[in-house]
């Protein structure tokens, strides 16, 4: 699970046997996730356990969980792969793409996701501080007692001691291809600045679905977006109280699988181009902001020359920037905070049971592999 990895900490037990789970949440922008550490994927992972956790009553409370584990490229050995990231921080830009983990996304609902913009981010922050804290435990440093969460100053020193690197940079693989992030660590405990490449944006005002549905669910001018994940994107002018609610009502069952919908119009932010949005994410409902969302969005606002190649993004839970090339990449970048280090008794998670779903919602946390 997601804690400081000891000094030893591998072939001897296995994650599925530990008595505590252990989880640590983060946020960028607002949009928060439960970040699990499983080297190996060795925890079976369900829908009912993803529900619970996610939960913001019940369980823990998230938009979303996020397994991280290492792909065999990068050594399922943790001293390893420790020592792989220290690394990287000598060697030159070709050779920092051997840095890989894998990235499994589960929205709040138990379903699946492809990709989050923010949940990468916050991905690489889990990543940093667990691995700033497993090697200060190996060298005995303070960090390793304070479980990431603590004085940033001493893991700020350890860091620098051991040769850490700051900015760290990561290959993830995930469910919509190959992400890079580089992660820098901030000056205050929990805080840090993350920029993600987020690949192509593909946008089009030609929809999936019928178009003249859409219409008459409103008077916005509507793309089309795939940022590894679906988008509809409604131009116009400042969203009313519960538009978005609405809206989502009645467009997003026309869309097989579903779709992200975000309601953007242009603001004034001091002579920058910005745009704000809200968005209701699909498995995830209204959200305090969506990463994919905000790409989706600026090149949208790129489309009816609201926007350039660097957009400013307001969402309700603040400011990102985007970044357009001209070959459609794009890049996210923005805050990221380490919120908690949850601590859950596996008997808790293996014996709860979703009252919604019954005993096929079992938290199916134990032993096994996730396909």
């Amino acid at each position: 699970m997601l804690e400081a990895p000891q000094p030893d900490a591998g072939a001897s037990q296995g994650a599925g046997t530990r008595p505590v789970v252990i989880l640590r949440k983060h946020e960028g922008n607002g949009n928060d996730f439960l970040v699990l550490f499983d080297p190996r994927r060795d925890e079976a992972i369900g829908e009912g356990l993803v529900r619970w956790v996610c939960d913001r009553r019940l369980g823990v409370g998230a938009d979303g969980l996020i397994r991280v584990s290492i792909p065999e490229a990068s050594g399922s050995d943790l001293e390893a792969f420790t020592d792989r990231i220290v690394a990287a921080s000598r060697v030159d830009d070709s050779e920092v793409s051997h840095v890989r983990v894998r990235m499994e996304l589960w929205n709040a609902d138990g379903s699946r996701g492809e990709m989050s913009g923010n949940g990468i981010r916050c991905l690489a922050q889990a990543v940093y501080l667990t691995f700033a804290v497993a090697t200060g435990a190996r060298d005995g440093t303070a960090a390793a007692q304070e479980g990431g969460t603590g004085d940033s100053g001493s893991i700020s020193r350890m860091i620098a001691g051991r040769g850490y690197p700051d900015p760290l940079r990561l290959v993830v693989e995930t469910g919509a291809g190959e992400r890079n992030v580089t992660y820098s660590h901030g000056d205050f405990p929990g805080e840090g600045f993350a920029v993600a490449g987020m690949g192509t944006v593909r946008i089009t005002e030609e929809l999936p679905v019928d178009r003249e549905a859409i219409l008459r669910a409103t008077e916005r001018r509507p793309f089309f977006a795939n940022v590894g994940n679906p988008h509809l994107v409604l131009w116009g002018g400042p969203a009313f109280e519960d538009e978005l609610e609405e809206v989502e009502g009645k467009v997003a069952h026309l869309f097989h699988g579903g779709v992200n919908i975000e309601l953007c119009w242009e603001i004034d932010a001091g002579g920058a181009q910005a745009v704000e949005m809200v968005v209701f994410e699909r498995g995830a409902g209204r959200t305090l902001s969506c990463g994919t969302g905000a790409v989706a969005v600026a090149a949208a606002a790129r489309l009816v020359g609201a926007g350039g190649p660097d957009v400013v993004i307001k969402s309700e839970g603040g400011l990102a920037e985007v970044g357009l090339a001209d070959d459609g990449s794009a890049t996210l970048s923005g805050p990221v905070r380490e919120v908690a280090v949850v601590d859950i008794s596996r008997a808790v998670l293996e014996a709860r049971v979703d009252p919604l779903m019954g005993e096929a919602g079992r938290a199916d946390l134990g032993d096994g592999h996730v396909p």
